[in-house]
């Protein structure tokens, strides 16, 4: 009661699921901190399993802690998430044997570039790391083995447009990201779709000094071909507007 809570990220578990999301107050503008719950079925929620995991600590996550992103490994939870704080928008990673006692990396934030929205993918012995910036959505790669020490390199932007929120999934050697983009109707769901190859062409990564504030009137790009990636997009939900 009195929380907004948004940002979910489900995990599957030996038992059932686990709902890992950000509870904030004040119309989701203050007090940002992350809750876990678990279930049964993936539908209904144990409140007295609901506990705190994470919540800002140092001027690195002065302001926030927000968008979970889980990945069970090697009897390891690890939790890449956004530290909102003296750096400005970076994304860091905690990990922990059981779920419930986090450990923060100490070379927080995990990469070097304004970023948010974390979402990992791993193909081909590869973790390939996106994430939204000012520049559009980004990626990178690195063939370490899950920890927070692992290198990250072959920075390179997917989709160039003023867009957010990236997931991604593999199926049948495809790969399927849906993100948000901002469009002269609004805020929309989009589908970009790619072949097998996650990261054909090499970029020098960018110097990256703008806000993640969006454009009002933005350039869309969908149904059209991005070289870098081979990826082509397409809307995938209107909800239309309000009356």
């Amino acid at each position: 009661p009195g929380f907004d809570n948004h940002e979910p990220m489900l995990l599957k578990t030996q038992d059932g699921y686990r709902l890992f999301f950000v509870a904030s107050t004040n119309g989701g503008s203050q007090n940002f901190k992350i809750y876990k719950i678990d279930s049964n079925d993936g539908v209904n929620f144990d409140v007295n399993t609901r506990q705190l995991i994470l919540e800002p600590s140092g001027s690195l996550e002065s302001n926030a802690v927000s968008s979970p992103f889980i990945v069970f490994e090697n009897n390891t939870y690890y939790l890449f998430y956004l530290c909102w704080g003296n750096q400005g928008f970076r994304i860091c990673l905690a990990t922990s044997s059981d779920g419930n006692q986090w450990q923060r990396c100490q070379n927080n934030p995990i990469i070097a570039e304004t970023s948010d929205g974390p979402t990992i993918l791993k193909k081909d012995g590869k973790y390939y790391l996106f994430f939204q910036s000012p520049l559009g959505i980004r990626q990178t790669e690195s063939s370490d083995t899950l920890s927070c020490t692992m290198t990250w390199s072959n920075f390179q932007t997917v989709l160039p447009d003023p867009i957010i929120g990236p997931s991604i999934l593999e199926n049948q050697n495809v790969l399927f990201l849906y993100y948000s983009g901002f469009e002269q109707a609004g805020i929309r769901i989009d589908l970009a779709t790619s072949g097998t190859q996650v990261s054909p062409t090499l970029t020098t990564t960018p110097t990256v000094t703008p806000t993640l504030t969006p454009s009002p009137t933005p350039t869309t790009a969908k149904n059209k071909v991005v070289k870098a990636t081979n990826y082509k997009l397409g809307l995938l939900v209107n909800f239309g507007t309000s009356k």
